[in-house]
């Protein structure tokens, strides 16, 4: 039970809000959306019947007590609406990173500090399985981790649990890339199940990184249809100097001769006649807990628990300043993701340089 019900704000209305509210009504005890602000007068009376008092006044919004505020907005008025926030002593939980061109992310920073009360809802790695993975990747189980491949989320997303796998913060990088493309039927979208099956082109971008100065290395392949489609499978594997890690099996070395592979295993209640209730209860690898579910038996998918992680963890901040995805971790995975499509764009080797926030310390590592 929380000592305090995180009292939360909300900039924005659009369907990404879906999770947080989701996240918040399963926690009573833990948050509470007290207000939001919208574009329109149709948008803030649908938030309104769903429970959210909203409104299309942003000073009257200022003027309101949050704990934080959820900023979910188009990239281009994060900025501006970051800074009227913060001028107004509010905590601000940017849903994407705040800059969609990082070169704008220096001047924010030389504008608020380092220190600002701002940091990004960057929700991948707090996910069961890949929480779980990047517990395997840096508990010596497979030696040290060399290398990812990550094929289930795009850009700065992958980017985040790359280098939570790795422990890499802003070393220097090197990336060529190439949008390979896909073709195939396209059986569900955000919109729900087809009605045809004809196959059609669709993106892809595949790159390689490597980090030099470590001698690290990962391969990011993603096509557009992983997000929603049944035939394009989400995949995950870790190198290690022992081992591997691939999608939800763990295979390594200690003793010559005697290679052991494990799965990893996700315990749920409320399947095949359990009458606790369903929910996930941990991932576990052998009798070695990885991820055990921080919020009881709230009945919530994996991204969901990953949402309300963040949640937990932005209240947390606000509370006593301990940081999770600062402005410099999410602009560095920004930074990446835009090497990748330069690296595409222009069919060469890219190598990164140092930027406004490379001096700093990265939560990831």
């Amino acid at each position: 039970m929380a000592e305090h019900v995180a009292r939360i704000g909300f900039v924005g209305g659009g369907y990404r809000l879906a999770p947080y509210l989701t996240a918040i009504r399963a926690l009573p005890h833990e948050f509470e959306a007290v207000g939001a602000v919208v574009r329109t007068e149709a948008s803030a009376e649908r938030l309104t019947a769903d429970g959210v008092p909203a409104g299309t006044s942003l000073d009257a919004f200022l003027a309101g007590s949050y704990d934080f505020v959820v900023l979910s907005v188009p990239w281009p008025e994060i900025l501006p609406l970051a800074d009227r926030l913060l001028d107004a002593g509010h905590a601000v939980l940017s849903e994407t990173p705040i800059a969609e061109r990082t070169e704008l992310v220096g001047p924010f920073l030389a504008r608020r500090g380092a220190e600002a009360r701002i940091q990004s809802a960057e929700q991948y790695r707090f996910q069961p399985m890949h929480a779980a993975r990047i517990a395997v990747a840096r508990s010596g189980r497979i030696g040290e981790a060399v290398s990812v491949t990550a094929s289930f989320a795009h850009d700065y997303h992958a980017m985040s649990v790359v280098r939570a796998a790795l422990g890499v913060g802003f070393e220097p990088v090197t990336m060529t890339a190439a949008p390979i493309g896909d073709r195939g039927v396209h059986p569900l979208g955000r919109g729900g199940w087809a009605e045809e099956l004809e196959p059609t082109p669709s993106g892809r971008l595949l790159a390689a990184l490597a980090w030099p100065d470590r001698g690290l290395s990962a391969v990011h392949d993603f096509a557009d249809e992983q997000y929603f489609s049944p035939i394009r499978r989400r995949r995950m594997a870790v190198q290690g100097t022992r081992g591997e890690l691939a999608d939800d099996r763990v295979v390594s070395i200690s003793v010559p001769g005697r290679p052991v592979e494990v799965p990893l295993v996700r315990n749920a209640t409320g399947v095949d006649g359990d009458l606790s209730g369903h929910h996930l209860r941990d991932v576990a690898l052998g009798d070695a807990v990885l991820w055990r579910n921080p919020f009881d038996d709230a009945r919530l998918s994996d991204d969901e628990l990953a949402v309300a992680t963040v949640l937990r963890s932005m209240a947390r901040f606000a509370r006593d300043g301990v940081p999770f995805y600062g402005v410099a971790d999410a602009a560095e995975d920004q930074y990446l993701a835009e090497l990748m499509h330069r690296a595409a764009a222009e069919g060469r080797t890219v190598t990164s340089t140092p930027q406004a926030w490379s001096g700093g310390r990265s939560a990831l590592t």
